[in-house]
């Protein structure tokens, strides 16, 4: 049988303003090395050729008893987005992704890791074939429209204040990003070259990541739990320069994958454009202001 068994932490949801347990987690289980060592050699020199290992009980560090030692709280960050006429492999990649990220822990002075987080981002884990941005083109790969997920993750982090360590835009404009939203406000991921989305809880408390994945309505929303700063936020911009005009003249690139003749359209023209924008963060402790 297994000698360790990773115990599993508690699961739990933000409902209005508590906390809910929707998974209770598991104990696991650890071998003790130093005393099965002890046992092993006692027996090497004896006549004993059956032993039984002690094997002790081993607690979750996030169960129903330490909830209350979290500081989970209060709303400390929100972030949304919309992606009206995606396909359905977009739809059930963001649906699968959200799924696995809600509930996702970040303790104090925690780096969060978007690919850390989410794991493979392949079949085994739910993941379909669908259309992403590698290497400036679009092409099939298995997860496309998770980046959906990563940009509105990587709103809620901006709104809450938190310090970015890592955040990529998109190689060109992407419509859906920019839905009831503003352009350059988004943020991609690829595992296959280690592009992350990595941001640093510098709160006092854990960081609860809850997200709701509305694909009737098309609607993304993560919201982040925790112990909130006495700290303001405020976005300004974008600051919009350097527009270049979409080529009048489409593109061809071969695809080997097609039948002689045939053309399968992957993207649309868009004017491209250079947006810059700002973050002011206010933040108030021990009685002082300090702008970040």
């Amino acid at each position: 049988s297994a000698v360790r068994v990773r115990p599993r932490n508690a699961h739990f949801c933000f409902v209005e303003d508590h906390l809910e347990i929707v998974d209770e987690g598991a104990t696991g289980q650890e071998l003790q090395v130093d005393a099965a060592v002890e046992m092993i050699n006692s027996a090497i020199l004896s006549d004993q050729r059956e032993l039984e290992l002690n094997v002790v009980e081993v607690q979750p560090e996030i169960r129903r008893e330490t909830i209350a030692e979290l500081g989970i709280q209060e709303l400390v960050g929100y972030g949304e987005s919309y992606f009206s006429g995606s396909p359905a492999y977009r739809l059930h990649n963001i649906a699968n992704a959200a799924r696995i990220l809600d509930g996702t822990l970040i303790a104090p002075g925690e780096t969060f890791s978007f690919i850390g987080a989410i794991g493979p981002i392949d079949e085994d884990d739910g993941f379909i074939e669908g259309y992403s941005i590698i290497g400036g083109r679009t092409v099939l790969n298995v997860g496309g429209g998770v980046c959906q997920v990563s940009t509105t993750v990587f709103r809620a982090a901006f709104f809450a204040g938190l310090p970015i360590v890592e955040r990529h835009a998109h190689a060109f404009r992407v419509s859906y990003y920019e839905q009831g939203s503003i352009l350059g406000f988004d943020a991609t991921i690829y595992t296959g070259t280690g592009t992350d989305l990595r941001f640093r809880n510098d709160t006092d408390g854990y960081l609860l990541m809850q997200l709701e994945a509305y694909t009737h309505s098309a609607y993304l929303q993560v919201s982040l739990y925790g112990t909130r700063p006495d700290r303001q936020v405020q976005l300004d911009g974008p600051y919009l320069s350097n527009w270049t005009p979409a080529p009048s003249e489409p593109v061809y690139v071969e695809d080997p994958t097609l039948p002689p003749g045939a053309i399968h359209q992957t993207d649309w023209a868009h004017d491209g454009v250079d947006a810059t924008i700002y973050r002011h963060i206010l933040e108030r402790r021990g009685g002082l202001e300090r702008v970040l």
